[in-house]
């Protein structure tokens, strides 16, 4: 997970955004970018450590006849079987692929906050990267590459080495 946030928070793509270093906006940036990042990775490691809620017999409340016929424990409503994992779940969501962890009762906001933080990551890396991807590819393959001046074409390259 970690690498490819730092695809997304790098503070060295704000060198295409044409911002003079150490200025204002520069710093404003990078502590957007490093609050971010933090805030993700909090949500992500919350979502893996806080367990999901799991059915045990204290907690079972076999209601209309049912119950987990894997478990043998009565069911509560809302509550499903996982077969990744093996155990009932309250208010069970989904089993993520990405956590590889069941979202239920006690870690479903994480995984909420987790997922828009992501969404957030996203649009925050295109729209870092897209002027200079607009500026090097559009400008420069669909117009020429003589259209482009000294600095630009700097910046396009040392994009290409990365």
């Amino acid at each position: 997970c970690i690498p490819g946030f730092a695809l997304y928070f790098q503070p060295s793509m704000l060198g295409f955004l044409d911002v003079p270093s150490y200025s204002m906006r520069w710093w404003a940036e990078i502590g957007l970018c490093s609050l971010l990042f933090i805030a993700v990775e909090c949500m992500y490691a919350l979502t893996l450590l806080v367990k999901p809620g799991y059915v045990v017999k204290e907690n079972s409340d076999e209601q209309d006849g049912k119950h987990c016929r894997t478990c043998k424990l009565g069911r509560p409503k809302r509550a499903h079987h996982c077969s990744v994992c093996g155990r009932c779940v309250l208010r069970m969501d989904h089993h993520c692929p990405f956590t590889n962890c069941c979202v239920g009762l006690n870690n479903h906001g994480f995984f909420f906050l987790w997922v828009v933080g992501v969404w957030l990551g996203s649009g925050y890396g295109s729209g870092i990267s897209f002027p200079a991807f607009r500026r090097c590819i559009w400008t420069g393959y669909l117009y020429g590459i003589d259209k482009l001046s000294a600095s630009q074409l700097e910046k396009c390259v040392e994009m290409g080495k990365r």
